[in-house]
């Protein structure tokens, strides 16, 4: 799959699943140094019931 489809899909699909007034967890796992690169992880936890 073309990767600039992949992207316009997972667009499409977070703009379904976030909307106004979701929360968002971000984890900063890791960085170098110089601070240039950083490893994030995203959370979106909703209520399954």
């Amino acid at each position: 799959m073309n990767t600039e489809v992949q992207r316009d899909t997972a667009i499409q699909k977070l703009r379904e699943v976030i909307t106004t007034g979701t929360t968002i967890y971000v984890v900063l796992r890791r960085k170098n140094q110089l601070g240039t690169c950083r490893w994030l992880e995203f959370y979106h936890v909703h209520d399954a019931s």
